[in-house]
């Protein structure tokens, strides 16, 4: 499998699985002696195949399957060339349609194994500065030891990292107990940090065409419902809310509500959040 990625397995398994189709169909015009149609379907099949060929010229990858395929491909065209379609079809169904479905499960397992020895790395990515070095201690350890947990390589990195060309990004990574520089391919998944809304880099837009993010910075607390409000749409799923600035209308508020969360409109990161029940006497919970 020298010189493969998944992305050109991937593609080859596509090509493979589209000329199985293309094979059956070949089959029911060949039973229904339909030449004309017999020969365009089987010069795509053989472009097709060539096409395959042409992606793995210099990869040991099945080499005996596909010379077996080549060999019943070169037999169909001759039948086919002196009319004995009787003979074309038992070519098709007693060998080149069982050595393509072995060649499509020989592809469909190295995809397997190939899925399940892949890493999951997920990015943590701001786009100025490393989130290492913006970000406390606590949230980056916790980060790298829920990663570790759940076997997932964690990243850290900015935009002045990321390698477009190579598809690669020379991240921060804790490993052996220690922060390292590493080249490493692009993430599955970039957990972008998000802080208030700013202007998006070049760089991050274009990530953001290539790797799902997870978040989306919306400005303060107030943004998003105002959106809801305005848009009518999801107005109804809002829960009940009130900006103030006034211990009164706290009071009022649980009057009515029997419990409330306090939290400033532009905080971050859960800081100054409060939790105020109503009870036979007033209490605040933090």
């Amino acid at each position: 499998m020298a010189n493969l990625n998944n992305k050109q397995l991937k593609q080859i398994q596509n090509v493979s699985h589209t000329l199985l189709e293309a094979i059956g169909h070949f089959t029911i015009l060949a039973k229904e002696k339909n030449i004309n149609e017999c020969i365009f379907t089987l010069s795509t099949i053989v472009d097709g195949f060539r096409s395959i060929n042409k992606t793995l010229q210099f990869s040991d990858l099945g080499v005996e399957e596909r010379r077996q395929i080549e060999k019943s491909l070169h037999l169909i065209v001759k039948k086919l060339e002196q009319g004995q379609l009787l003979k074309v079809i038992e070519i098709v169904q007693f060998s080149l349609q069982p050595q393509v479905r072995n060649w499509n499960q020989l592809l469909d397992k190295l995809l397997v194994e190939d899925a399940n020895k892949s890493e999951m790395i997920i990015g943590v990515y701001l786009c100025q500065e490393n989130p290492r070095r913006v970000y406390p201690e606590g949230r980056i350890k916790a980060l790298v030891e829920e990663g570790q947990k759940q076997g997932v390589k964690m990243i850290f990195f900015s935009s002045k990292d990321v390698n477009f060309k190579k598809e690669e990004i020379e991240a921060d990574v804790f490993k052996n107990g220690e922060w390292v520089k590493e080249i490493c391919p692009f993430p599955n998944v970039i957990n972008n940090l998000p802080k208030v809304r700013v202007q998006q880099s070049f760089t991050e837009r274009k990530l953001r065409r290539q790797i799902p993010f997870t978040g989306f910075a919306i400005d303060g607390k107030l943004t998003l419902p105002k959106k809801l409000i305005e848009s009518k749409k999801y107005f109804d799923l809002l829960a009940p809310f009130k900006i103030t600035d006034h211990e009164n209308n706290i009071y009022s508020f649980i009057r009515e509500h029997e419990i409330a969360v306090l939290k400033p409109i532009m905080g971050r990161r859960g800081l100054n959040i409060y939790f105020v029940e109503k009870t036979e006497k007033w209490v605040f919970c933090s």
